[in-house]
């Protein structure tokens, strides 16, 4: 599959399309609970995904907090195809929406070593 991948978004109603993926990546998304919860997350959340020939290769779902702050509430690529610059794609589309929206604080939350999940 070639990786002239094309991003597509903001979309809504889109999980159906994104939680294969994060079923694909057990490493950081394996807990299933965690999954379902992203699942109805997901669909109601502006989502970029990266294309190419009708698959989604990966996603990026906002969460917005404020007027002025929004997270990047999750985010996959297929493992087949990380360090393709795929999530860097996905990361400046969703900060050239935030800023469209005069979003001026994107985040992201992330677990460290020290918690188990």
């Amino acid at each position: 599959m070639s990786t002239n991948f094309k991003i597509e978004g903001p979309l809504l109603g889109c999980a159906s399309a994104c939680i294969p993926l994060l079923r694909s990546l057990p490493d950081w998304f394996g807990l299933e609970d965690a999954i379902l919860d992203y699942e109805r997350q997901v669909g109601e959340l502006p989502t970029f995904l990266a294309k190419v020939d009708g698959s989604v290769l990966g996603f990026l779902s906002l969460k917005q907090h404020s007027e002025f702050s929004t997270e990047i509430l999750v985010m996959a690529v297929h493992p087949d195809f990380h360090q393709r610059g795929i999530g860097r794609k996905l990361v400046a589309a969703a900060e050239a929406h935030a800023r469209s929206l005069g979003i001026e604080y994107m985040q992201v939350k992330t677990l460290g070593p020290s918690r188990p999940d």
